[in-house]
């Protein structure tokens, strides 16, 4: 599988907006909520950083807390870098350069839907958790997706793909990966914006008929707090 790799282009038109917007800061809070809900000291890292924006909240949000940022990108690491400042790496998050028990924290934040294999990430990341650790994951909601999906595909929506995405999860197929993957799945919760539609697109009768776009579990993100328990070694 062929993985396309973030450019600048990316992060200035579609990342660097997002973190900086009502919805992104309001997201990395619920990041930053989960890991002390966990007790997370020491250091942490944020896999698939990107620009850093979410690194640098981290950074203020816990002084105590020692964050270091990677992403499989250069770009990526590149503007983090410049922008924010620290310890950021260019590192596959298939193979992580860094020892068995490393982080007290790792976050992942709308990153596992871009890499080929979601089963070595989540193995990679439980392997650099220290016994007890806490990993905060978010992701799009797929349920989400797939109500405009008929709608882009038909251009009845202006939609730019993103193309880096190469897989979708709805809140049940994350926690099943999370399990999978031999970590204690703590909570896994939808939240966001619903689907928002114009009354005329619904009258097209385009959508399946079960699909509704007010109901809950269609809310646009999902966020899962996961621990790697003392003594229990990973399946992977």
């Amino acid at each position: 599988m062929t993985i396309e790799i973030p450019g600048e282009d990316y992060y200035a038109e579609r990342i660097v907006p997002f973190n900086e917007s009502a919805k992104g800061r309001g997201e990395i809070e619920e990041v930053i909520s989960l890991l002390r809900q966990a007790g997370v000291r020491g250091r942490v890292l944020d896999a698939g950083c990107g620009p850093g924006l979410n690194v640098a909240r981290l950074r203020e949000a816990e002084p105590a807390w020692s964050v270091t940022g990677a992403d499989y990108s250069p770009a990526g690491v590149r503007i983090a870098a410049s922008r924010v400042g620290g310890a950021f790496l260019n590192a596959d998050a298939h193979h992580l350069c860094f020892p068995d028990q490393t982080f007290g924290g790792v976050v992942m934040t709308h990153a596992i839907g871009h890499v080929a294999d979601p089963a070595r990430v989540l193995g990679e990341l439980r392997r650099v958790l220290k016994p007890g650790g806490a990993l905060v994951l978010t992701t799009p909601n797929r349920l989400y997706v797939e109500v405009y999906r008929v709608f882009n595909e038909r251009n009845l929506i202006p939609y730019r793909r993103d193309t880096t995405v190469l897989r979708y999860y709805d809140a049940a197929e994350l926690e099943g990966s999370l399990q999978a993957a031999a970590f204690a799945v703590k909570s896994v919760r939808i939240f966001g914006s619903l689907p928002v539609l114009d009354r005329r697109l619904l009258d097209m009768n385009l959508l399946p008929p079960d699909v509704r776009p007010d109901d809950d579990a269609r809310r646009e993100r999902i966020i899962a707090l996961a621990l790697k328990e003392r003594g229990l070694r990973s399946v992977l």
